[in-house]
């Protein structure tokens, strides 16, 4: 019982130090810089109205009208307000990220894994890059969101009871993440998975029901915005000309090169740490030398991409990767040699999937982690159909890298669990 106790004080002030630390760094961040500066001046206006501005923003630019109302109201707070609000997101985010990949309740290891991944993550400058206010609220603030929902989603799937209160608060936050495109995709991905799930083992989710219902509106309320045919036209005019003239196949092979982009080459630790501790866990759980061979490729390719590309030297991996177009419509698979490439990293992709799921002894838990890389992947991929990201730089790879920091972690904890046993058993 003392043991407990204690776990639980070091499990709340593990968080209660993240809470002071990025509250210290948010209240250094200079606010009202780029976007934030610009959009802070409507305010100035004479006879400034927001709900007024919000429509016309909705007609002119973009369907995030939650996510937009919240940040222009940030932006005529005082800053002190944005500062708390954002580092009580911050520390949420880590929070319940965890809590996702607990597989016990307060459990320091799985909350203490989970920040220093999100850490390794790129870095913390990139999330203010256009603007504190704008960035977090556009992608960090929904992402949070989100990962509360599933949350949510978790503990009804386990049969966990939560107050009336607690389901308002699933609900209002999946509302504000499905205002954003991305995670509306992955909350409508979900919920049906889980609503097929259910139908063939006759159970009733009564929560898929409702978040199906939320996603589809809230897609069908993105698809029929008029602001964003608008933004589309214009950011295409000035980003990516070329775009214009893509079709469905070439949008497709530009999602699967993006993502693979993302996955080799970003200037993150955060991918060598998920190769590096996979190939820790199936050294540990398979005892047969050509799967350990194998589980070893996706790193040491990773590093020879990173090394090539980063070179001063011109390469072909430069090359490859830095196409405009997607690899295949580029004309470069044309060269044998740069076809034998695209083909090694769908494969080395598939040697990931194959070795996360011999990582795990419980095959559903395995299916369950590749599912979930798969989803990350695919809703980068999925950008290669909006060219207005391309001007988002980084961001737009924050659920790529949630997922990998979920698998990551839920692989460490596997290792961690699997080395107590050895432990025990010659104790």
């Amino acid at each position: 019982m003392k043991k407990n106790k204690q776990k639980n004080y070091l499990y709340y002030l593990l968080f209660i130090g993240f809470f002071i630390l990025v509250l210290t760094f948010n209240s250094l961040i200079n606010l009202r810089v780029y976007d934030d500066g610009e959009f802070a001046a409507f305010w100035s206006q004479d006879n400034f109205n927001l709900f007024t501005f919000i429509l016309y923003r909705y007609n002119t630019w973009s369907s995030r009208v939650i996510v937009e109302f919240f940040m222009f109201l940030f932006l005529k707070l005082p800053g002190i307000c944005y500062r708390i609000a954002n580092s009580i997101i911050m520390t949420c985010f880590v929070y319940f990220l965890s809590a996702l990949v607990e597989k016990e309740r307060h459990s320091f290891v799985a909350a203490l894994i989970t920040i220093a991944l999100c850490l390794c993550y790129y870095p913390i400058i990139y999330i203010g890059e256009t603007g504190w206010i704008a960035t977090t609220l556009n992608y960090l603030w929904p992402a949070t969101f989100l990962i509360i929902t599933l949350y949510g989603v978790k503990r009804y799937e386990r049969g966990q009871w939560f107050s009336p209160w607690e389901g308002i608060l699933y609900f209002f936050t999946a509302i504000f993440a499905c205002n954003t495109e991305q995670a509306a995709v992955i909350v409508f991905l979900i919920s049906l998975f889980l609503l097929i799930r259910s139908r063939i083992t006759h159970q009733k989710n009564i929560m898929a029901v409702g978040l199906l219902f939320i996603s589809i509106c809230s897609l069908i309320f993105i698809l029929t915005c008029p602001g964003n045919a608008v933004r589309v036209s214009q950011e295409t005019a000035k980003w990516y000309p070329a775009y214009a003239s893509y079709g469905l196949f070439q949008k497709i092979d530009l999602g699967i090169t993006v993502a693979l982009k993302a996955l080799f080459i970003k200037d993150s630790i955060l991918t060598i740490i998920f190769f590096s501790v996979l190939i820790l866990v199936v050294f540990v759980k398979s005892k047969n030398w050509l799967i350990r061979i194998m589980s070893m490729v996706p790193l040491f390719s990773t590093l020879y991409i990173k090394l090539q590309f980063n070179s001063s030297v011109e390469n072909g991996i430069q090359k490859i990767f830095n196409v405009e177009e997607g690899m295949i419509y580029s004309g470069l698979l044309t060269n044998w040699k740069y076809l034998l490439f695209y083909l090694g990293l769908l494969l080395i992709v598939l040697i990931v999937l194959s070795s996360v799921f011999i990582a795990n002894e419980d095959r559903k838990q395995g299916i369950y982690l590749d599912l979930i890389l798969l989803l990350g992947l695919a809703i980068r991929a999925s950008l290669g159909f909006s060219p207005t990201v391309f001007a988002s730089g980084y961001r737009p790879e924050l659920y790529l890298a949630i997922s990998i920091v979920y698998i990551t972690a839920s692989l460490i904890l596997i290792l961690s669990d699997t080395c107590l046993k050895h432990v025990h058993r010659y104790s």
